[in-house]
């Protein structure tokens, strides 16, 4: 058994249905890119420059995109959820924009969207809003735009989007080039035959994806999002995605709470959960002995490269986190052998 890590794809189980985000999405203005990055890159060419109000933790291609502003951070709490009395001090005349991002899951609680939706109308700055984490618990809050990177969900090669309730016109999609590599795609596909016992492709789609991923990060170009990738997302059902995630999340954080551990941030019900988040000491320690069990976890974010290490609050999420994979890939055979393995390393560290 293998948990994590990037998505196996099954082509067998392609069918296009109503259920798909790429229908879910119709009734808003929609820009399909090759990556959430390349999405952010495209609204950015239409912002004015001046200041932004970023997170203190966020991923270093957001505060890459955000070159050619003066970067502010504001300060979150320990669950995540924005310090108002912070983000208030730090608006301002040459405030320009200001990025929300939801959690893992987890929305920023009503109160404090509608202050700073309030702020906006005094302010008049722009919000991002970015749904990466939270497509599925809210499609939008109080965003101007919002933002989603796709193949973070999905068994997709390449995957961005760019929505609003607002007409998207700044841009004609007829300029951009539409992306063609989908080396990643194959390596998904000798993943799913690595899975089922099929042929031995480990170490062959382990290196296929790693270069993918790789050329994706070096890309510096805004494309449309892949004819294949947008013919994936209308075979998706994101009610199965959903329903499956909801129950894999509950599962698991009722058994890890029986050794001790638990979520950075809570999802309430009827919200949909993008991992579980956890923050323990010797993380990297753990995340070793998940790997050594076929585990593989992210880490949302590493920061060393990033002007946000300097933060003492930062860098110490950063070094604690780990992400435990829930989604709709599993069921209740893969949660139970994921509480055994976090059991067996509790009692491992028990008995040193």
């Amino acid at each position: 058994m293998e948990l994590g890590s990037e998505f196996n794809l099954r082509l067998e189980e392609l069918e296009e249905t109503q259920n798909s985000i790429y229908y879910k999405l119709k009734k808003h203005h929609t820009y399909y890119l090759d990556s959430g990055r390349s999405a952010l890159k495209l609204l950015l060419k239409e912002i004015k420059k001046g200041e932004v109000l970023l997170p203190e933790y966020i991923c270093d291609s957001v505060i890459r995109a955000f070159s050619e502003f003066n970067i502010n951070y504001y300060r979150l709490k320990e669950d995540l959820t924005i310090d108002l009395d912070d983000f208030h001090s730090r608006v301002n005349d040459n405030t320009r924009v200001v990025y929300v991002m939801h959690y893992f899951g987890a929305l920023q609680p009503e109160e404090i969207l509608t202050q700073i939706f309030l702020m906006k109308n005094q302010s008049d700055f722009i919000i991002i809003e970015d749904t990466t984490h939270s497509l599925f618990s809210r499609m939008q809050t109080i965003g101007d735009y919002c933002i989603c990177s796709l193949r973070k969900w999905f068994a997709i090669p390449d995957g961005g989007i760019l929505y609003s309730t607002k007409p998207l016109e700044f841009c004609n999609m007829n300029d951009l080039k539409r992306n063609t590599n989908i080396d990643k795609a194959y390596g998904m596909i000798l993943k799913n035959l690595y899975l089922d016992g099929k042929i031995e492709s480990n170490l062959l789609y382990r290196k296929i994806l790693t270069d993918a991923e790789k050329k994706i990060d070096e890309n510096k170009k805004i494309m449309k999002i892949s004819s294949f990738s947008e013919y994936l997302l209308k075979c998706h059902d994101t009610i199965h995605l959903t329903t499956r995630r909801k129950e894999n999340y509950t599962q698991l954080l009722n058994e890890i709470a029986t050794i001790g551990l638990k979520p950075i941030v809570k999802v309430e019900e009827g919200l949909c959960p993008f991992v579980l988040p956890i923050s323990i000491d010797g993380r990297d320690t753990l995340r070793e002995y998940l790997i050594e069990n076929k585990v593989y976890c992210a880490v949302h974010w590493p920061l060393e490269i990033t002007s946000l290490y300097k933060i003492k609050r930062s860098r110490k999420l950063s070094e604690r986190i780990l992400s435990l994979p829930i989604d709709q890939r599993y069921g209740l055979e893969e949660m139970s052998y994921l509480i055994r393995v976090l059991k067996n390393y509790k009692e491992i560290k028990k008995c040193r």
